[in-house]
C-alpha cells in the first residue's frame, strides 16, 4: 500500500475542514504506526509547487507526464514533503480497510527519497494526529 484514501483534519490547516485525501505512505509498520504526506493537484496551487523562475519547489515531489498516467493519476499532482502526518496505530484498526493502491517502484523511490533529503537538512516538520480522531473519520478501520 503506496496511496490510501482517508478522511483527515489536518493539524496544520487553519480552515480544521474534514477532508477525504490521498496520502502517500511513507512509512508504515503494521500494529505501529503510519507516516503519511498529503498528495494534491497541481491546479490551482501552482505558487506553492514552483517557484518564480519555473522550477519545482525544493520541498515538492511533483508527479507529471507519464510518470502521472503510469500511476493511475488523473491530473498533474505533488506531494509536498515536507510535512508528514503520523498516526500511532493498534490492534483494533486495520488500515488495510481504506481503499489503496500501488505506486510504480520509480516514483515511490522519487518520493522517499525527497522526504529522507528533507528530514536530513532539518526542512521536515511531522505532525501528530490521534488514533482516537483518525478512527472516528475512517471508521472501516475499527476492527
Amino acid at each position: 500500500m503506496d496511496i490510501f484514501i482517508a478522511r483527515v483534519r489536518f493539524p496544520n490547516d487553519p480552515s480544521h475542514n474534514l477532508v477525504p485525501h490521498q496520502m502517500f505512505v511513507g512509512k508504515y509498520v503494521s500494529q505501529s504506526h503510519i507516516e503519511f504526506y498529503s498528495i494534491s493537484s497541481v491546479l490551482g496551487k501552482e505558487k506553492r509547487v514552483f517557484s518564480e523562475d519555473g522550477s519545482t519547489n525544493e520541498e515538492i515531489a511533483l508527479i507529471s507526464g507519464s510518470v502521472q498516467t503510469d500511476n493511475g493519476f488523473k491530473v498533474p499532482s505533488f506531494v509536498d514533503c515536507s510535512k508528514g502526518y503520523i498516526v500511532t496505530l493498534d490492534a483494533t484498526v486495520d488500515i488495510e480497510r481504506l481503499n489503496h493502491r500501488s505506486l510504480t517502484p520509480e516514483l515511490y523511490t522519487k518520493i522517499i527519497n525527497k522526504v529522507n533529503f528533507l528530514k536530513t537538512a532539518g526542512k521536515h516538520t511531522s505532525y501528530s494526529i490521534s488514533l482516537i480522531d483518525f478512527i472516528s473519520w475512517n471508521k472501516k478501520i475499527s476492527r
